[in-house]
Order: structure tokens, then C-alpha cells, then sequence
């Protein structure tokens, strides 16, 4: 039986569990093979420190990209996965391979802003707008992030469902959104398919933690490519994330992901 492959281009930080640092051991657990490409390396995530952003040269990227097609068939690489991005001139690396493998499944997740704010340089969030998520077969946008992919204010339930709406008439088959706010003491996760929508609500943390997205998006990618429903792979993914984020001490890092809790 071959070993089924994902292919993740994102950060990786030395301690904590961001990006590629999360994405591995999540794969791994599925019994799955990371074809790993890191974006941006730090030593913490940026929450926690005032970490020093190493970006690799972007012939490195292109070479490795490169010579990956002359060691693994794109029939072989089920999904593609991309996240943070450290310069503008990745997307396009990240456009020329995607080009080529138009059969493997690829989850876009923007991680380019929250509470309010970009947090990475405005051209690259644009750039990675108009070039990467046309191509993308689901997006997993967080509150902010939907709101600036979609172009309108997201406040609520209601207003979440018809950005994801706009988002899916430029490409995106499916969109997840997360953490979008739904009552006093309530968030809700949604996802919004060509004909159903589907609300998965939770009940607020004190508290939100870094990688949480991050931790989700890589679960969620995990379960598509095992073969789970949609329905069910996003349930399963939100829930298990919550299930995280209600573990962790602290809200700088996500506790590991257990098999225990990939049986719930």
C-alpha cells in the first residue's frame, strides 16, 4: 500500500507548534508523508518573542520544488498545503507547482492576518489573494481573514456565510472559516459548500493560542486525503482543535495532537 503524501509549504519555528512544526507530527500521526518546504524559519513563534524571520532564498524553494518533480509523480502527491509566506516572489514558486499538479487537492490557508490587522507585508497578502486562492479546492480563512478575502465586514454568523459565498465565486469550491463570532459565550466554525452549509459551534475560550489555525488546517488536510466526507473531515478537524486549545496552559502553543483524540 503506498504511503499517501502531502506536500506543506509554510513556516517552521525551532520550538512550538506553528505552520510546518504542527503540520509533521499531524501527518505523521495519519500515517502520512510530509514533503516539507518551510516558508520562514524562526526559532518562536513571533506571539511569543521577538523572533528574528530567517527567509530562505527563493532559488532554494524553486530548486527544491524542482527536483521534487523528478522524484515524486504528481499522481503522488495527494494534497498541497500552503500557509505563511515570507516573500512575495514564493507565490509564484507556489503557482508554477500547483499549475502542475492540477489532481492533488489543495488547502489554502491565507495565515496572513487576525485581530483586526495584516500581519505579514500587504503585497504579499494581495498577491497571494489574486494569484494562489483561485486555484485553491478549500480555503480556511480566520475571521479577519475572511473578511479580507471577501472584501465585506464579517460580524457575525450571517455575515461569515456570505463572504465565504463571494470567496467561492472567485475559485474555492469549499470554504471553512474559523472562530467567527456567534454569541456572548459561543464561536462557530463554517463551512460553506456549493449546496449546504454547515455551522459547528463551540463554546468560547478564556483564551485564543497560537498555531490553533495552523493546527486545524493540517488535521482537516489529513482527513480528506484518508478519505473522509467533507462534512465530517471539517467536524472532525474543528472539534479536535477545540478539544486542543482547551488543553493547552498556555496561549502560546498548541499541545500535542494524540491518537486518543483523533478517535473522537
Amino acid at each position: 500500500m503506498k504511503t499517501l503524501s502531502i506536500l506543506s509549504i509554510q513556516s517552521s519555528v525551532v520550538s512550538g507548534r506553528v505552520g510546518n512544526s504542527a503540520a509533521v507530527p499531524i501527518h505523521s500521526l495519519f500515517e502520512q508523508e510530509t514533503l516539507r518546504v518551510d516558508s520562514v524559519v524562526l526559532a518562536a513563534h513571533p506571539g511569543i518573542m521577538r523572533a528574528t524571520k530567517f527567509i530562505p532564498p527563493i532559488e532554494q524553494m524553486r530548486c527544491l520544488l524542482q527536483e521534487l518533480r523528478d522524484v515524486k509523480p504528481s499522481s503522488e502527491i495527494n494534497a498541497i498545503q500552503t500557509g505563511y509566506l515570507g516573500e512575495i516572489e514564493q507565490v509564484n514558486v507556489i503557482l508554477s507547482f500547483i499549475t502542475d499538479h492540477p489532481n492533488s487537492l489543495y488547502v489554502y490557508d491565507p495565515v496572513f492576518g487576525d485581530n483586526g490587522a495584516l500581519y505579514v507585508d500587504s503585497l504579499i497578502a494581495e498577491k497571494s489573494k489574486s494569484t494562489l486562492l483561485p486555484l485553491a479546492t478549500i480555503t480556511t480563512p480566520n475571521m479577519f481573514e475572511l473578511s479580507y478575502l471577501s472584501q465585506t465586514e464579517v460580524t457575525g454568523i450571517d455575515s461569515a456565510i456570505k463572504a465565504s459565498k463571494i470567496i467561492q465565486s472567485n475559485g474555492p469550491e469549499w470554504v471553512l472559516s474559523t472562530g467567527i463570532y456567534s454569541g456572548e459565550n459561543e464561536i462557530a466554525d463554517i463551512l460553506v459548500t456549493p449546496n449546504d452549509v454547515r455551522i459547528f459551534s463551540h463554546k468560547r475560550q478564556s483564551t485564543g493560542v497560537s498555531g490553533a489555525g495552523d493546527t486545524l488546517t493540517a488535521i482537516l488536510t489529513s482527513l480528506l486525503v484518508s478519505g473522509e466526507p467533507l462534512e465530517n473531515a471539517a467536524r472532525k478537524a474543528c472539534n479536535i482543535t477545540q478539544s486542543l486549545i482547551g488543553l493547552s496552559n498556555s496561549p502560546q502553543s498548541m499541545p500535542p495532537l494524540t491518537l486518543d483524540l483523533l478517535r473522537k
